[in-house]
């Protein structure tokens, strides 16, 4: 049996400024945004502009069992069983290991793939 986690988080922060940009926090708790006015409140010649929370965490897991049985010599059956799961969460860049692999992990939707080999040596 083998299992492979993984988590990542991206915490975009100190988004910058140019002398003049006006960078105003937008949108809501659940999608949070920015709007961006190149040229500062007092100007209008720039048009403004906006963008989401660039902020992400991303986890998955594989897991891979294999069972192999040999009935006689020269007369093997495999069995594999692969399961996968994904997710993807915008806007929470928190690194949390309770909360990745024990809570959301197991909301994510599972991808399972089994797969049966039989081998017969035959000797002529």
């Amino acid at each position: 049996m083998y299992a492979q986690p993984f988590t990542f988080s991206g915490d975009c922060r100190d988004n910058g400024s140019t002398i003049g940009d006006t960078l105003l926090v937008s949108g809501t708790d659940t999608v949070p945004g920015y709007v961006v006015d190149p040229d500062g409140p007092s100007a209008s010649a720039a048009k403004r502009f906006t963008f989401q929370d660039p902020d992400f965490c991303t986890r998955s897991v594989k897991v891979n069992a294999v069972l192999r049985w040999e009935y006689r010599p020269g007369f093997t059956l495999f069995v594999v069983w692969t399961q996968s799961r994904s997710g993807y969460g915008p806007y929470d860049a928190s690194f949390e290991l309770n909360r990745d692999f024990q809570r959301e992990l197991f909301l994510d939707r599972p991808t399972n793939v089994l797969l049966m080999k039989f081998n017969y040596w035959l000797s002529l």
